[in-house]
């Protein structure tokens, strides 16, 4: 994690805000916004870090149980949801991808996204469900 990421991404927090002036205490609001940043990044770098190994592993795994077919069948699926997510709407995609592949909270993507953890939660259930709709009307079996 960088230092010059940390501070752009709490000055565009920052820039974010609704109402600065309801702000009763600016510098104890920005440390605890970079605070929470860093508490963020750090779970990124930590989950980034952790899935090439898993990956690998269960990669490992996954070879000695199937045939060059099987693996054909998984690639044609893998394209077909980077066709999926390609299509669905952005902020539903960042939803998804923060929550699944970053393993960021509800929380944290609401205030890294400037919304409510109702409404990201709200957008989780829709990604899903475009996911499901779009896989069952394009994807044959």
């Amino acid at each position: 994690m960088e230092a010059e990421d940390v501070a752009q991404e709490t000055y565009l927090r920052m820039l974010r805000l609704r109402d600065a002036t309801a702000i009763e205490q600016p510098h104890a609001y920005l440390y605890r916004v970079a605070t929470h940043v860093v508490r963020e990044l750090g779970k990124k770098e930590d989950a980034q870090a952790k899935l090439p190994l898993r990956l690998g592993e269960e990669l490992a795994d996954l070879l000695a149980d199937h045939s060059p077919e099987d693996w054909a069948d998984v690639q044609d699926q893998l394209e077909h949801l980077d066709h999926v997510l390609e299509r669905m709407p952005p902020v539903y995609r960042a939803v998804l991808i923060l929550r699944k592949q970053a393993g960021l909270s509800h929380q944290d993507i609401a205030v890294q996204l400037n919304l409510s953890p109702h409404t990201v939660k709200k957008y989780m259930h829709r990604a899903l469900a475009w996911c499901r709709e779009q896989w069952r009307t394009e994807h044959l079996p």
